[in-house]
């Protein structure tokens, strides 16, 4: 089974783009045989739910090092239960990362497939509605999430 996992938090501008792509691709992702779409509000959610699955595919907004581009979508694959760095630095007001999360669950058990696609975030104070840059890569970010998630399926069914 393929789990799809939104993170982010509403009142928190761009922190919010994860849950609203996910959101926005849902009623595709419930088309597809064999994929779940859940919401987590913290990381040990994400922990809880990478249990049991097959593969995982976590969104979340992000925050890079270097140059900061926001809008931009950042797609990471976690090998041998760990992300790269760049993974640690998702927008971490959910209590532990997603790197964290994933380097626990592959310390706890198996830890399936997972791939992390987030948007770089601009404005993350107190508020809702995304930026105007991180609102014009939403779509791309729910583009991204419907073809990783025919791709894993795909993979599974063979």
């Amino acid at each position: 089974m393929l789990r799809v996992i939104a993170c982010g938090n509403l009142d928190a501008r761009d922190d919010a783009a994860g849950l609203l792509a996910v959101r926005r691709a849902r009623p595709i992702l419930e088309l597809i045989p064999g994929v779940e779409v859940v919401e987590a509000p913290t990381g040990f959610h994400v922990l809880d739910l990478l249990h049991g699955a097959d593969a995982a595919i976590v969104v979340d907004a992000v925050v890079c090092r270097g140059p900061r581009r926001p809008g931009r979508v950042v797609r990471l694959r976690a090998v041998d239960g760990n992300l790269p760095v760049a993974g640690s630095a998702s927008i971490s007001s959910h209590g532990m990362n997603l790197a964290e999360a994933v380097r626990l669950a592959g310390a706890l058990g198996e830890v399936p497939e997972v791939t992390f696609l987030g948007l770089e975030v601009e404005d993350v104070s107190i508020g809702a509605g995304l930026s105007e840059r991180a609102g014009a890569g939403l779509p791309v970010l729910v583009g991204a999430i419907l073809a990783e998630a025919g791709r894993l399926v795909e993979g599974m069914a063979v």
